[in-house]
């Protein structure tokens, strides 16, 4: 892509001032679309602490982020991710050099979430080796993370099915936390332990 930029210029010479303008051609190189992966993010609270922030990818911009958290209007943070010690909403803010920001909120909930309950079928074989399944609950989004909270993985699209099954063979072994989110927004937390 090129822009026409019209330039006046002015010469001051020995015999005075001479303006002149000019026509030229200039090429223009225009970032990608500054945009976030996700703009909400549920989690369930995991006691002592999680850390939020790692399941969210910037592209795009000027290529250069900085970061800001904020709980209801209190500054709190001004790195990518954050250590939080209790539930609630909290707001990411990423700005980018050209002056555009992006938002992404954590709505994290306590550790019993009423309205869901966390005896439905069940999230098995547990421990898991390639394939883990999750029945009897219509799951929108499912988040595996670390103990420490960083995101492992994260599937979606899962259509209108109460049973579905995850290819969990790329996950490290070890201990790992299930968050289900559901079509109410509601959050089931189940822990397990990867082969």
């Amino acid at each position: 892509m090129h822009r026409i930029v019209s330039l006046l210029i002015t010469l001051s010479l020995a015999c005075g001032t001479f303006n002149a303008q000019t026509l030229i051609t200039m090429p223009v190189k225009q970032n990608p679309p500054f945009e976030v992966s996700v703009k909400e993010v549920f989690l369930e609270f995991v006691a002592p602490s999680i850390t939020i922030g790692g399941d969210v990818v910037v592209t795009g911009g000027s290529g250069s982020y900085s970061y800001r958290w904020y709980s209801g209007s209190d500054k709190i943070g001004d790195d990518a991710l954050l250590t939080i010690e209790e539930a609630g909403v909290y707001d990411l803010y990423i700005d980018d050099t050209c002056d555009c920001v992006q938002r992404v909120s954590f709505i994290v909930t306590p550790s019993s979430v009423e309205g869901v309950g966390t005896d439905f079928a069940g999230v098995y074989p547990n421990p898991v080796d390639d394939r883990l399944v999750i029945s009897g609950i219509k799951a929108v989004q499912v988040n595996i993370l670390s103990i420490a909270g960083q995101l492992e993985a994260v599937y979606a699209d899962f259509g209108d099915e109460e049973q579905i099954e995850l290819n969990v063979s790329a996950l490290p072994a070890g201990d790992h936390i299930v968050n289900i989110v559901t079509s109410e927004h509601k959050v089931v937390t189940k822990k397990i332990v990867k082969k």
